[in-house]
């Protein structure tokens, strides 16, 4: 969630002060990555679920960040548009924050992040064209528990289920300083299509910060980590759009788990 695709350009090419993705759920900034946050709108402030982590990405010119999801002790799932240089540029550090808000930016609460990797068919000149799902590789061992992702396929019986998203996104729309904690709330499954579900409340939205952040749904008493959150309205007062990960899960997450973390069996 967030600007348009033409004022973000514009604004790249004229000061670099944006690195975000069209309608997306980055948070830009020129200052320091720690001032960079944001909240979901209408939620709570959430201290468990701390394998809910924040993905930093800055140069010379910008940064901005995300939320994210540990899925294997080196891996984490965000959205491409918070990680790809087609939307963020390149020659960038990215570090994967730990903390639950960022007003505490200690150097131990960041991991040091070897690779990262987009689907090969993800077009960051068009984010409604899907596939906003990243993956980002650590140096060192999270530390944190990975959640299992959704392997269930989404469909019409789903429209009305209860979706929790988790974020470091803004708690107030025009409140640009609302950020850096991470919050939750739960929304309603609205409609699913081939690559995306979306979702809304009445009284709860994600906003800028949330974009790459889980959005959860239960089944058998477990969370499946079943969106990721890529796009919405900029004002974030409407109906939230994520991926699907059950389209992404074995296809694309399960080969860098098994590359880089040989052995480990996904919950």
């Amino acid at each position: 969630m967030g600007v348009s695709l033409s004022l973000r350009r514009s604004l790249l090419a004229a000061a670099s002060v944006l690195a975000c993705a069209p309608l997306s759920g980055c948070v830009a900034n020129t200052d320091s990555v720690a001032a960079n946050e944001d909240d979901i709108i209408g939620g709570t402030s959430d201290n468990v679920d701390r394998s809910v982590v924040a993905i930093s990405v800055w140069n010379q010119q910008v940064s901005h960040t995300c939320s994210a999801t540990v899925v294997s002790p080196h891996v984490v799932v965000t959205a491409a548009h918070c990680v790809d240089p087609g939307d963020v540029g390149v020659d960038n550090v990215v570090q994967v924050f730990m903390g639950d808000t960022l007003a505490s930016p200690w150097p131990w609460l960041y991991k040091s992040v070897k690779e990262v990797h987009v689907p090969p068919n993800y077009d960051s000149g068009n984010i409604f064209s899907g596939n906003d799902i990243a993956v980002v590789i650590t140096k060192s061992a999270l530390g944190r528990p990975a959640l299992p992702m959704n392997r269930v396929a989404l469909g019409p019986s789903d429209v009305g289920r209860s979706i929790r998203f988790v974020g470091f996104g803004k708690t107030a729309a025009n409140n640009p300083d609302s950020y850096g904690r991470r919050y939750q709330a739960s929304l309603s499954i609205t409609s699913v299509s081939s690559k995306f579900v979306s979702s809304s409340s009445a009284n709860s939205f994600t906003c800028q910060g949330d974009s790459g952040g889980p959005g959860f749904i239960k089944r058998s008493g477990v969370e499946y980590i079943a969106g990721i959150n890529s796009f919405g309205p900029a004002n974030c007062n409407g109906a939230n759009t994520s991926t699907r990960v059950d389209a992404f899960a074995q296809s694309f997450v399960d080969g860098y788990i098994h590359t880089f973390d040989p052995g480990f069996q996904a919950p």
